[in-house]
């Protein structure tokens, strides 16, 4: 009967309209946080049809039903967790609505907090730009991302952006030198880093090979070193004016080119270890200057580190975005395919993986294989290392590599030995090890961290650890 009364339903729409409107609100906030891969119209669709029906059953039965009692629709606490239990006992149906409504009370209530801490959250960080330095420059990429680190070695940027993307995306570090670039690639292995590719090519040979395409570009960029003179006083008297000019000329020259690699909506991060304006904040403005569809949101995106203010040395980071680019993709990573390289390597992955690797395998004509990350693009300059280095195919026999030791998790390999500290040493000095296990190749450890291969042979460790790693304890 109550239903035929305009005011219940001027009450029951007014609740359906505040519990829509406040995930509608939730909804926008929260959206700024999904990552690329997340479907983001198939989680609208189905917050739309939850929250419809959460509103509906407030609507069409909690409203109706306090006015069928007498009950004041307004009276707050007291009317939800004390006056609506008894009420929903007397009515059909009524312990299902209770649990949907106090399950969906729950999470509306977590929510609710979130979107509440959400709005102090960023009045602080406008208010106080400071807060967000650390926060914007850490966040760094997302798994998925494609990433090109421009000015790499030694690789110590590289390891923690690998950290962050958590082997799912692409990754590409460059170094224009070519000794450089080698310890960069010996350290990419030694991290075991299975998503990069090591390239020795010029910022300018990059740019023309993969326009629009990145979405997070590192330049770390060759400076004067002020900020190093602490750490590295021998390079004092190489300093000048004249230094400091050449030193922001070429940052200009990599930077433009860094460019032209960021799609729409990507990241460009420039960083420094000086204290001159000149490369720094005058550099930062010029490049804004010159590439109006990049912006840089203020001093949240921009910060220095002077060493007796903060722990550590001097350095300079800046933040930009890229808005009204483009986005392009490139053309896939050829891949050479060998039917008997693939057959050898799959009987021995049966032993010795708990499962085979995602990704292209490719074979080079030296028999080399290697594990290519999946979306690995053509890279068309010079290469060094490309993806994980599986092993070599001698036309027989399939020999696995240090690399693919050092690319797995301690789950992810069958055959598995964790050796003692005593043992380490033993092994990272080159020795055999006596160790009951079944005979032929696996990895070997300390704790769940891999150190390179053994074959067991006999009871016996066979180190295949290679010779230019081992060392003397």
């Amino acid at each position: 009967e109550e239903l035929l009364d305009p005011m219940v339903w001027v009450w029951a729409m007014g609740q359906a309209f505040f519990s829509l409107s406040i995930t509608g609100s939730g909804m926008i906030v929260y959206g700024a946080y999904l990552g690329r891969e997340m479907d983001v119209a198939a989680l609208a669709r189905q917050t739309a049809l939850f929250d419809t029906i959460a509103a509906l059953v407030a609507a069409l039965v909690i409203i109706p039903a306090c006015f069928a009692y007498g009950l004041d629709v307004g009276a707050g606490p007291s009317l939800l967790f004390v006056t609506l239990p008894r009420i929903l006992q007397d009515i059909p149906l009524g312990q299902l609505f209770a649990i949907i409504l106090y399950t969906a009370m729950v999470f509306a209530g977590v929510s609710s907090l979130q979107n509440m801490f959400e709005a102090v959250g960023e009045s602080l960080l406008h208010r106080f730009p400071k807060l967000a330095r650390g926060a914007v420059l850490a966040a760094g990429p997302r798994p998925g991302d494609r990433v090109l680190d421009v000015c790499a070695a030694p690789g110590g940027k590289t390891v923690q952006l690998a950290m962050q993307m958590n082997g799912d995306g692409i990754m590409i570090s460059n170094e224009i030198d070519a000794g450089r670039a080698k310890i960069l690639s010996q350290n990419v292995e030694r991290m075991g880093i299975g998503n990069c590719a090591v390239t020795n090519a010029t910022p300018a040979q990059l740019a023309q090979k993969f326009p629009a395409y990145f979405d997070l570009v590192l330049v770390d960029a060759p400076c004067s070193g002020e900020g190093m003179f602490k750490k590295e006083p021998e390079a004092i008297p190489h300093w000048s004016e004249n230094n400091v000019s050449l030193c922001a000329a070429r940052q200009k020259e990599i930077l433009d080119c860094a460019a032209d690699m960021v799609a729409d909506g990507g990241c460009l991060v420039y960083s420094t270890c000086t204290f001159s304006e000149e490369e720094d904040e005058w550099q930062a403005r010029a490049f804004l200057k010159r590439h109006p569809d990049f912006r840089m949101d203020g001093e949240s995106d921009e910060y220095k580190i002077f060493p007796h203010k903060f722990k550590g040395e001097g350095h300079y980071c800046v933040r930009f975005e890229r808005r009204g680019g483009k986005t392009r993709s490139a053309k896939p990573y050829p891949v050479r395919r060998s039917a008997q390289a693939n057959k050898a390597f799959a009987e021995f992955a049966k032993n010795f993986l708990t499962a085979l690797p995602e990704g292209e395998i490719t074979t080079l004509d030296d028999g080399r294989m290697y594990l290519l990350p999946v979306g690995m693009p053509a890279l068309g300059v010079r290469t060094l290392r490309l993806g994980v280095e599986l092993g070599e195919f001698d036309g027989n026999i399939f020999k696995p590599a240090h690399a693919l030791a050092m690319s797995l998790k301690r789950e992810e390999c069958k055959r598995f030995v964790s050796l003692s500290g005593e043992e380490c040493e033993r092994y990272l000095s080159g020795e055999t090890i006596e160790k009951e296990i079944s005979n032929g190749w696996c990895a070997v450890g300390f704790g769940k961290y891999p150190l390179g291969l053994a074959k067991a042979v006999n009871g016996i460790l066979k180190n295949h650890l290679p010779k230019g790693l081992r060392r003397l304890f």
